[in-house]
């Protein structure tokens, strides 16, 4: 028996409605002796059948989506925007709409309901994937990552926002610029402001415009972005309305890329009135400082405290230039000036104490003390504080406890910055005692509540100066949780794993010169020896088993 497959011969130019669905057909071959079996396959009817198919199938399946869809709350996804192919690219917008209803409905019991915030959180951000637009919903976002203290991705969940066109919500900008502000996210705020300002909300109202070209001068400065800075500086100067100029932050940017020169030629181009000013003394200053110009350095300075008693501030700064550029005693006389000139002002004794702190200088310090003593008793104590920084700062830890022991003593019981003594006798604890207690009791104390950037970086420094590598490292990762772009946090954990890695270098390098001596040392002795002999190198008795 033969079966044979072939396309069916069109016998009708009409076909009857009851055979439009026979697609195959069977018949025996016409010979009356052939025992062929032919199986006549319609393939107009085929292919028509296939399409009746795939249409009501397409029509069937876009309705099963739009009622699934149809069954969320605040579902805006209807049967024509699954059906209609120019409307597929709304759906996903859409579902992102209904994810974020969906969380507001939600964060409203999540009072009742704790477990609902979390589900709110997970929705907002599947919801934002497919809607990035919506700015309501990345705030809303913004406030779970600052409740949970991940301000980064709050900062960079609200910053995206702002490529989606200017936010309603009033309290939008200001909650990304705090959150910049309080991170000190330099790189992040130049990548925002330039945004900010091309909204007119921002750039035709001077309230908003000048200050967010401070922050964003300043932030360029941070992160030595000169070029940027420059730009930015000569827009300030070429705006008429501007309230202020950048010419201290074009001398800085141009002394900072190396060209003193021209830094000092813009100086010299600056009307009189400009030159006059405190500011721009000491910028003077310190770029003839660069320059080699010492005598002229100093005149400038001698200048601005001739010319300007009051000015406090740029004195302070002043006497830090002289310190820098190694004219010691003209600090000295300085300071002695300053401490008589501003002997009834708190703020500017201490502010320059802590300055010193910061060199570190203790015997500065030390002479700020005694005045303290003769001509501001009441100052003597918080004096006193600073001398015992300075000098675990330089590593001077024995007398540092010595003076910390004698101040702590003499402190009221409603010592109002009482915490303040309490973590720094830690400090001095973890440093002398190395004990993992005292260790342990630091890292605890410093975990406890939200320090200055100082008080971190005293600790740290202080463990690094005592060789305890891995303990500054812990305090420093804690720090960088709060201050992720502290410029002296970052600076003295890059100092602490250099130094960790110079400190691994060494230690390996002298094990190895040992075990050499001691294996040169077992080579000239008798074979039959003790086994004790061989623990000089650190073979255990269980090696000599094996």
């Amino acid at each position: 028996m033969k079966i044979v497959l072939r396309r069916a011969r069109k016998k009708s130019s009409r076909t009857k409605w009851h055979h439009f669905w026979r697609i195959f057909s069977i018949s025996k071959g016409h010979h009356a002796h052939s025992s062929a079996i032919f199986f006549d396959v319609h393939l107009g009817r085929l292919f028509l059948n296939l399409g009746f198919l795939l249409v009501f199938g397409y029509i069937f399946g876009a309705l099963a989506l739009s009622i699934y869809w149809g069954r969320h709350e605040h579902s805006k996804i209807g049967f024509m925007d699954v059906l209609l192919p120019n409307r597929w690219s709304q759906i996903r917008p859409m579902q992102g709409q209904m994810l974020i209803a969906n969380a507001d409905a939600m964060l409203e019991d999540a009072q009742k309901d704790p477990q609902l915030g979390r589900v709110a959180f997970h929705l907002y951000r599947s919801g934002l994937r497919m809607y990035p637009q919506d700015h309501h919903a990345r705030l809303m976002l913004a406030r779970f990552f600052v409740s949970a203290q991940m301000y980064e991705q709050a900062a960079e969940v609200l910053a995206e926002g702002l490529d989606y066109g200017m936010p309603e919500d009033k309290a939008y900008v200001p909650a990304l610029l705090e959150i910049i502000q309080l991170r000190g996210n330099h790189p992040l705020s130049v990548k925002v402001i330039p945004k900010l300002l091309e909204f007119e909300t921002y750039a035709e109202n001077p309230k908003t415009k000048y200050p967010l070209y401070r922050q964003l001068m300043l932030s360029q400065l941070q992160g030595e972005d000169y070029i940027g800075l420059l730009k930015t500086a000569e827009t300030i100067n070429a705006d008429e309305d501007s309230p202020f100029k950048a010419h201290d932050m074009i001398v800085t940017a141009l002394s900072r890329m190396g060209s003193v020169d021209e830094a000092l030629d813009h100086l010299n181009d600056l009307p009189d009135a400009i030159k006059r000013t405190p500011a721009i003394l000491l910028l003077k200053a310190s770029v003839l400082n660069e320059a080699g110009e010492k005598t002229e350095m100093m005149a400038q300075l001698q200048s601005l405290f001739r010319d300007f008693p009051q000015a406090w501030n740029a004195q302070i700064n002043a006497i830090m230039l002289m310190i820098k550029a190694d004219e010691g005693r003209q600090a000295n006389a300085y300071i002695t000036l300053f401490l008589n000139n501003h002997s009834q002002n708190y703020k500017a004794i201490s502010n320059l104490a802590v300055r010193l702190t910061d060199l570190p200088d203790s015997e500065r310090i030390k002479t700020m003390l005694e005045f303290c003593k003769t001509r501001r008793p009441e100052l003597v104590s918080s004096m006193e504080f600073f001398y015992i920084q300075a000098l675990t700062t330089e590593g001077n830890f024995e007398e540092a406890v010595k003076q910390f022991n004698a101040w702590s003593a003499k402190l009221p019981d409603n010592y109002e910055d009482q915490h303040y003594e309490e973590v720094f006798g830690k400090i001095l604890k973890a440093v002398t005692q190395r004990g993992q207690d005292t260790r342990l009791a630091l890292i605890e104390s410093l975990e406890s509540r939200k320090w200055e950037a100082e008080i971190f970086w005293e600790a740290a420094r202080a463990l690094h100066d005592n060789g305890q590598f891995e303990e500054a490292t812990q305090v420093l990762n804690i720090a960088l949780n709060t201050y992720p772009y502290h410029p002296s946090i970052i600076s003295l954990r890059d100092t602490v794993i250099e130094d960790q890695e110079a400190a691994k270098s060494e230690s390996l390098s002298i094990d190895t010169i040992d075990s050499r001596e001691s294996l040169d040392a077992l080579s000239e002795r008798n074979t039959s020896s003790s086994k004790d002999n061989l623990y000089d190198i650190g073979i255990t008795e269980k090696d000599l088993e094996e």
